[in-house]
């Protein structure tokens, strides 16, 4: 019940995680085998504030780079807006299909299927509750998402849907590439499809790339877009 104390806790247990990693205490082969898998499944990511050595990261793996040159991209990442730890229970498909290269722009879909297998039995108000937005008259047990989708550069975006409706979505640009999302709700034990239509230059050129955000689950990924030249 008491969340300063959790918090406290957390940071007390990470400080010494990491002392010991640096100090090479214990078993130093579980301990690489343990960071190789970190770092396989892009659930380690590093940064540096020095440009030198910035540059150096961006060109390995755990530099996480979003790609300064224009190529087929859809990266889509969750975020909770309530503040609980139900991601826990969610399941995602995830899929990104574009037209062919015939012409200069063509119209391709993002989408993700959430699916929010929380399960019927008594679970601690951190897990399941409204901690982040107690006002929004969120249920427990309902999973409220942020959607995020970050796409090709040059691509514009025509409309976001939940479902078969279209919904208010935002927008922005990251690294040059166009952002965009919205917010859903998925009450327990039921399912929304988040859908981006948008239209993509073709001279974005070669095969496409679809980070995964590295969550409990392992999603079914679908990726169907013509390379268009190299």
């Amino acid at each position: 019940r008491d969340n300063d104390a959790r918090k406290d806790f957390l940071q007390d247990f990470m400080s010494d995680a990491v002392s010991s990693m640096l100090s090479f205490k214990g078993d130093t082969g579980k301990l690489l085998e343990a960071l190789g898998r970190g770092v396989a499944e892009n659930r380690i990511m590093l940064y540096s504030a020095h440009p030198e050595e910035q540059t150096v990261i961006e060109e390995t793996k755990l530099g996480h780079h979003i790609p300064g040159r224009p190529m087929p991209y859809m990266n889509v990442t969750v975020g909770n807006v309530a503040g609980n730890k139900i991601d826990y229970y969610l399941k995602r498909d995830i899929s990104y299909h574009s037209g062919s290269c015939s012409r200069s722009v063509r119209r391709s879909t993002a989408s993700i299927r959430l699916r929010n297998e929380v399960p019927d039995k008594n679970l601690p108000p951190y897990v399941v509750g409204s901690l982040g937005a107690p006002r929004a008259g969120i249920l427990n047990r309902a999973n409220a998402a942020s959607v995020q989708f970050v796409l090709t550069q040059g691509a514009t975006v025509q409309r976001v849907r939940v479902g078969n409706d279209d919904v208010p979505y935002f927008g922005g640009q990251l690294s040059g590439h166009p952002v965009t999302g919205t917010q859903v709700i998925v009450p327990a034990n039921e399912e929304r499809t988040v859908t981006v239509d948008f239209d993509e230059p073709t001279s974005a050129k070669g095969e496409a790339l679809v980070p995964i955000q590295p969550l409990v689950d392992d999603p079914m990924v679908t990726v169907s877009v013509p390379a268009c030249g190299k």
